[in-house]
């Protein structure tokens, strides 16, 4: 998948053999952000033959628990299920990292405060996702 066929909001990238997906607005909104972009860009890199993920939310300053990382989290793992894929989410700050781990998604999408780390875990034999 090139960056061109993301959405502008996504930059896409691939680091170390892993698919790093940052969100490169400050604010989530539903009607200038659609989750079905998100998840087209997923599916392209599984399309692919990509099964290596990072979701990287250093940017991300505002969410709400309609809209935002909880939404992209859950769109996420709709996307890579049964797909044998691995994803972790990094760069988390303030209100959006309380939002995520109050949900527990952490649970199921492990978070990391750096991409180094983030990269490093879904590069690891053990599955995690």
């Amino acid at each position: 998948m090139s960056a061109a066929t993301a959405a502008s909001w996504i930059d896409s990238r691939l680091e170390s053999g892993v698919r790093v997906l940052t969100i490169v607005v400050g604010r989530l909104d539903s009607k200038l952000h659609p989750r079905k972009e998100f998840a087209q860009a997923l599916v392209d890199a599984v399309a692919g033959g990509e099964r290596r993920y990072v979701l990287n939310l250093s940017n991300l300053r505002y969410t709400n628990h309609t809209y935002g990382i909880l939404q992209l989290a859950f769109t996420a793992g709709n996307a890579l299920h049964n797909t044998g894929s691995r994803i972790a989410v990094c760069g988390l700050k303030g209100h959006p990292r309380r939002a995520y781990l109050y949900a527990d998604v952490d649970r199921f999408i492990p978070e990391f405060r750096t991409e180094r780390q983030a990269i490093a875990a879904v590069s690891a034999e053990s599955a995690i996702a």
